[in-house]
């Protein structure tokens, strides 16, 4: 039996794109809905499975706060912040500053970190293994941005698997040199040249499900793209 603690954050109920602080949107309410049920639907699995995961959920109040409560239930904790982040990185620094009050590292075994706007796909179920090890991504960014300046993968930055051999890690989203999500592997490889890092999926593909076709999720308050940019035949590591 493994235990972990799913940190889901964000803003709830998010109409646009990138910068947007349209929350609480009456347009997004259905999305939001299934959004936050698939994210039940996964906890729901990983409990029955004989494993437990526990859900904190630190985002941002709106109208619809009694929703989220009424599909999560009683879960480890609620926090309903009365100001959205000036940028989602600052959302997931003041997410993880929130839970540190209650996450015990010997209480558990692995964390995911993930954003709430997002609607998780059954192919995420199937390929998530509370048994992993490895530090893990969903993927490496679509073929073209694939590289960042060191050479190293970009890595998609909705969705991060923290082992309990790496717990340490979750603290240097604070730590001076964090600017992207997207550039993590530059500074946790800088800290620890020995890290073992994989990906969920061997294909590439953009964070933004507005931009490019992701088999993982889906992001809410945008409209869906259906065209895979970089293709199946591109392949991670063989093709980086």
């Amino acid at each position: 039996m493994r235990k972990g603690l799913l940190l889901l954050r964000g803003e709830s109920f998010r109409l646009g794109g990138q910068f947007s602080r349209n929350i609480g949107s009456d347009s997004v309410f259905s999305s939001g809905v299934l959004a936050a049920k698939s994210h039940k639907h996964f906890v729901d699995k990983i409990n029955l499975s004989g494993n437990v995961l526990d859900v904190a959920l630190d985002t941002t109040s709106t109208k619809y706060d009694y929703v989220l409560r009424e599909i999560f239930g009683d879960i480890k904790s609620y926090n309903f912040r009365t100001k959205p982040n000036l940028s989602q990185y600052l959302g997931l620094q003041s997410a993880l500053d929130y839970i540190e009050y209650l996450f015990k590292e010997n209480d558990y075994d692995f964390l995911l970190i993930s954003r709430n706007d997002i609607v998780l796909k059954d192919h995420f179920l199937d390929v998530f293994n509370v048994e992993d090890r490895d530090v893990k991504f969903c993927s490496v960014c679509w073929y073209e941005n694939r590289k960042l300046v060191s050479g190293l993968p970009r890595v998609v930055d909705t969705i991060f698997y923290i082992p309990k051999n790496y717990f340490g890690l979750r603290k240097t989203f604070r730590a001076q040199g964090f600017k992207d999500g997207h550039d993590i592997l530059d500074l946790w490889l800088g800290m620890l040249p020995n890290l073992v890092y994989s990906f969920y999926l061997s294909t590439y593909h953009d964070s933004n499900t507005s931009n490019d076709w992701n088999p993982l999720y889906m992001m809410i308050g945008r409209e869906e793209c259906l065209e895979h940019k970089s293709g199946d035949s591109l392949l991670f590591p063989r093709d980086f």
